[in-house]
């Protein structure tokens, strides 16, 4: 799912900073969670100098700068990797493929436990799901076919996969 840009003031001011500049203010972010210090002439003081004109405060508004910064970076990380990952389906379905396997993940923490995999493609995921039930509907409503006898496959931290 693509992130779009909400057209606040933050991410207007967000949109016009560089992906080596959000590079920059991550290193300097890093260093300042480490030792509370940041360089006078750091981007992220800049950054900062530009929200709190924006805001007339006079106060650093470091914590929202930090927030804007990771965020900006979460969101153009999730839409290139939705992109590609678009893509990799678009060009799996276009060779007239539509065998998947389901795995149910039990690894120590899953949090969506369940997982389609297109499978003849090196781990394209092609959804997650936290029942079974889910995963086979998006299945159904896909008009994907099992690559396999339709068992679930599961999925651990010991690294192996077996059969259910």
């Amino acid at each position: 799912m693509q992130i779009e840009n909400r057209k606040h003031w933050i991410d207007q001011i967000m949109d016009n900073v560089s992906d080596y500049e959000l590079t920059a203010m991550f290193a300097d972010l890093t260093e300042f969670r480490r030792t509370a210090l940041l360089k006078p002439e750091s981007t992220v003081r800049a950054l900062d100098r530009i929200f709190r004109k924006q805001c007339g405060q006079s106060d650093t508004m470091l914590r929202v700068v930090e927030d804007a910064v990771l965020y900006e970076m979460a969101r153009r990380y999730n839409n290139a990797n939705e992109d590609n990952r678009a893509a990799a389906i678009e060009r799996w379905k276009t060779q007239g493929f539509r065998e998947v396997l389901l795995y149910k993940d039990e690894a120590s923490t899953p949090i969506l436990t369940y997982w389609v995999f297109a499978d003849n493609a090196d781990n394209l995921t092609l959804g997650h799901f936290d029942s079974e039930e889910a995963a086979r509907e998006f299945i159904r409503q896909n008009g994907y076919t099992y690559g396999n006898d339709g068992s679930v496959i599961i999925a651990s931290d010991e690294g192996g996969a077996e059969d259910e």
